[in-house]
C-alpha cells in the first residue's frame, strides 16, 4: 500500500496486489469503511478515521478463493498553524508553529509565499527581506492551511540638509536644498533644542518659527531631530539636521491696497502697516511709472505716474551689514475715476447689460460704478442694435412634397449674406445658395436656413414640410398578344387614394379611368404606361408591354379545271414569325370552304 499503513482522512492511497502463483483471475477489495472495489490495483480515499481492515479477496482459475488482510490506520490531522509576529516587519524572523494532530508518518510542507524555498517540519521560521503581503501555506497529507501574512517595510527618515535662516524669519523645511523625506511610517515627530516652534511637528517637512531671541545677537545653531515611528512591529528611525539662525533685517511691505487715479497713496493709511527691523538701509522701488516722495522711510508716499492705472508692485528692501536682507512686496491697484464712453454694436436678438437691465434697443445708457475703493466711475454705453436680417426662402412645392421629387429652395430678402447652410431635416445639408433636394423618406421635416450677413450677425429661418410616400400602382391586360382592331381590356389596381388614372397605350393614343379598353390600329410592340395621381398630388407609373400582330394579306388566283369547275390557289402572306393556320372561302353562290386551295 502507498503511502504506508498510516494515512490521512481524505488522502488518496494506492493498493497494489501481487500475483505470486500467476493464476489469479479475479480480485475483490473491501476497504473496511463499507466501500468495495474490483481489480488488481485500485485507489481509495477514506472519509472516516480509525483502524480499518482492508481485505484483498482473490480467486484463481480453479475457483479457489483466498484473502489477505492489512490494517490501515486513518487519522484526521486537522492541520493548522500559528505565526509570531503577525503582521511582521522587513528582516524580522517569523516563527511558524503547526497545530492539529502532530502526525509523523507524512511530512509537514511549508511554503512562505515570497519565492524562496519552503521547509518541512512541525515548526519552522523564516526571514522576509522585502515588504509584501504573502500567503503562507502548510500542506499535510491532503489537508492545506493558508494564512495571509503582512510584512511591513522598515521605517526610514532623512531630516534633509543643514540650512540657515534669518532672525525672525520662519524656515519652511520643504524648501531645503535636500528636503526631508520619510517612508513607511505611522507618524512623524520633530523636536529641537531651540526654543522656537514648528507649525505642525507631525509633518514630514514642517515650518520652524525661531524664537525672537534666536539669532538676535549671534548665529544660533539649532539641532532638529526627526523621528519616524515605524508601522508596528517595525522599529522607529531617527535623523538630524542643523538650522542656523542668522541675525538680519526684516521687511514687511504691508497689505495690498487700492488707490484712486491721479491721487497720491500714503502707506500710513494701509490696513496692515509697513515696517522693517534690524536694518541699516531701507529702500522702496516700483514696477510702475510713479515715484516715492522719500523711498528710505517705512511709511513713504507714492505718487502715481501720468495715466498710471491698474496693479503696481511696490517693493520694500531692508538690508544690514551681514547680508541677511529682507525683501517684501505689496500691490497697489490704482482704480479709474473718470467717465468711460463705450460704443457697442450688437446683432438683433443679442443684448447688453446696461443701466441695470438687459438692453435690446438702441440708445445711450449710463452706469455709475460705486466701488468699495471710493473711486467711482461713470460708464456711458452707446448701444446700436442692428435690425433683423432680411432673409427668408421659398419652396418650389410649397409645404407638400412627394417622395424623390426634386424640390428647389430659393432665398428671398435684401440682406447681403456671406455664409449660409441648408439643413433639410433628414440628415442632409447643402451650402449651395439656391439649393435643390430630394427626400428619400416620407414624414414631417423641418427645414432650417442658417445664414450670416456681412456684419457677422447670424440668424435662421425655418419651414415645415411634409413628404408623402408615392402611391402604389399596377395594372393587368387581358392579353399580351393581340391582333389589329382587337379589343384589349386594361385594369388598374392600387391601395392608395387615387384621384386620376392616365393611360398611354404606346401607339400615340391615351385614355383615362381605372379600367379601360383599347383597339390598336397599328401593329408592333407597344409600351403601355399607367400614370396615377393620389390625393396628395403624388404621381407614380406602372409599365407593361403588349405585342400587336401585323395582319396577313389575303390573295388568290384560280383556273378552270373542267367545264363549270374552278381550281382556287391561295396566294396570301403573313408577317415574319407568323404562319397562316386557317382559311375561309366564300364562293359567292352560297357555298364556302376551309381548305387552303379548294
Amino acid at each position: 500500500m502507498s503511502p504506508n499503513d498510516t494515512s490521512c482522512m481524505g488522502e488518496l492511497i494506492d493498493l497494489n496486489a501481487t500475483d505470486i502463483t500467476g493464476d489469479i483471475t479475479t480480485w475483490n477489495w473491501e476497504f473496511g469503511d463499507g466501500n468495495t472495489a474490483i481489480g488488481q490495483d485500485v485507489t481509495h480515499i477514506y472519509n472516516t478515521t480509525g483502524n480499518l481492515n482492508i481485505l484483498s479477496i482473490y480467486t484463481n482459475g480453479n475457483g479457489c478463493i483466498d484473502t489477505t488482510i492489512h490494517t490501515r490506520n486513518v487519522q484526521n490531522v486537522n492541520v493548522g498553524f500559528n505565526m509570531t509576529q503577525s503582521p511582521s516587519c522587513q528582516d524580522f524572523n517569523v516563527n511558524f508553529t503547526g497545530t492539529g494532530t502532530l502526525v509523523t508518518f507524512t511530512p509537514w510542507n511549508w511554503t512562505f509565499g515570497d519565492g524562496n524555498p519552503g521547509t518541512t517540519g512541525h515548526n519552522t521560521s523564516h526571514i522576509y527581506t522585502t515588504p509584501d503581503t504573502v500567503s503562507v501555506v502548510l500542506d499535510v497529507c491532503s489537508e492545506q492551511e493558508v494564512q495571509q501574512l503582512i510584512i511591513n517595510a522598515a521605517c526610514e527618515v532623512n531630516a534633509g540638509s543643514n540650512e540657515a535662516t534669518c532672525e525672525d524669519v520662519y524656515f519652511d523645511l520643504s524648501e531645503s536644498t535636500i528636503p526631508p523625506t520619510a517612508d513607511d511610517f505611522s507618524s512623524i515627530l520633530w523636536t529641537t533644542n531651540g526654543i522656537g516652534f514648528f507649525d505642525d511637528p507631525t509633518l514630514v517637512a514642517p515650518t520652524y518659527f525661531p524664537h525672537t531671541s534666536e539669532g538676535s545677537v549671534q548665529i544660533d545653531t539649532l539641532t532638529m531631530m526627526m523621528v519616524g515611528y515605524g508601522i508596528s512591529p517595525c522599529p522607529n528611525d531617527t535623523s538630524y539636521m542643523e538650522l542656523s539662525v542668522v541675525p538680519g533685517a526684516y521687511a514687511q511691505a504691508g497689505s495690498d491696497e487700492n488707490g484712486c487715479f491721479g491721487y497720491p497713496y500714503d502707506f500710513a493709511n494701509s490696513t496692515d502697516s509697513s515696517f522693517a527691523t534690524n536694518y541699516v538701509t531701507l529702500n522702496w522701488t516700483t514696477s510702475g511709472t510713479g515715484f516715492f516722495v522719500d523711498p528710505g522711510v517705512q511709511h513713504p508716499i507714492y505718487i502715481p505716474g501720468p495715466n498710471e492705472i491698474g496693479p503696481v508692485t511696490l517693493t520694500m528692501v531692508a538690508a544690514n551689514i551681514i547680508s541677511c536682507d529682507s525683501i517684501d512686496e505689496m500691490v497697489l491697484t490704482i482704480r479709474p475715476v473718470y467717465e468711460m464712453p463705450t460704443n457697442i454694436t450688437v446683432c438683433y436678438y443679442d443684448s447688453v447689460f446696461a443701466q441695470g437691465a438687459w438692453r435690446y434697443v438702441s440708445g445711450t445708457y449710463f452706469d455709475t460704478l460705486m466701488t468699495m475703493y471710493s473711486c467711482d466711475s461713470v460708464i456711458v454705453t452707446n448701444l446700436t442694435v442692428r435690425p433683423k436680417i432680411d432673409k427668408d426662402f421659398t419652396i418650389s412645392t410649397s409645404d407638400s412634397i412627394c417622395l424623390t421629387e426634386t424640390v428647389a429652395f430659393t432665398p428671398t430678402g435684401t440682406a447681403n449674406i456671406t455664409n449660409w447652410l441648408w439643413d433639410f431635416g433628414d440628415g442632409f445639408f447643402s451650402s449651395d445658395m439656391n439649393s435643390t433636394h430630394q427626400y428619400n423618406t416620407p414624414g414631417n421635416f423641418t427645414i432650417i436656413y442658417h445664414y450670416t450677413d456681412d456684419n457677422g450677425c447670424s440668424d435662421s429661418t425655418t419651414r415645415n414640410v411634409r413628404v408623402f410616400d408615392l402611391p402604389d400602382v399596377t395594372f393587368t391586360l387581358t392579353m399580351s398578344d393581340a391582333c389589329v382592331n382587337t379589343n384589349v381590356n386594361f385594369t388598374g389596381s392600387s391601395n392608395s387614394n387615387i384621384q386620376s388614372w392616365d393611360w398611354d397605350f404606346g401607339d400615340g393614343q391615351t385614355g383615362t379611368g381605372q379600367n379601360i379598353s383599347h383597339q390598336y390600329t397599328t401593329w408592333g410592340n407597344m409600351d403601355v404606361v399607367l400614370t396615377v395621381t393620389d390625393i396628395n398630388g403624388c404621381n407614380e407609373n406602372a409599365y407593361n408591354q403588349i405585342k400587336i400582330a401585323e395582319p396577313p394579306v389575303a390573295n388568290f388566283t384560280y383556273s378552270y379545271a373542267v367545264c363549270d369547275s374552278l381550281q382556287f390557289t391561295d396566294l396570301s402572306t403573313s408577317s415574319a414569325g407568323y404562319n397562316l393556320v386557317t382559311w375561309y372561302w366564300d364562293f359567292g353562290d352560297g357555298l364556302t370552304s376551309t381548305l387552303q386551295n379548294p
